[in-house]
């Protein structure tokens, strides 16, 4: 049951991460990646998700978090925003 659902997710993101600006590396910037996953569940089921939209008019943060950073001790926040600057989804 887990791998079909995987397959059916893999198969609604890939055309719009197909579309998305990568690196030389073929990644997609962490907004890229929140972009697409709340274009997923917009479309899907008509859920805005609190941290996961853009804000202000923009896909870019200072807190990549998710929104979760009033529900997550500072030190395992500080790491979950350590691991998306360095790193973009492939």
């Amino acid at each position: 049951a887990t791998e079909s659902r995987l397959e059916e997710l893999t198969s609604l993101l890939r055309p719009i991460f197909v579309s998305l600006p990568k690196n030389s590396q073929g990644a997609v910037s962490a907004s890229a990646a929140r972009y697409a996953i709340h274009r997923l569940f917009v479309q899907r089921h008509g859920w805005h998700i609190k941290g996961l939209a853009a804000t202000s008019g923009s896909w870019a943060t200072s807190a990549p978090a998710l929104g979760m950073g009033d529900r997550l001790p500072k030190r395992l926040l500080d790491l979950i925003e350590d691991q998306l600057a360095s790193n973009d989804f492939h």
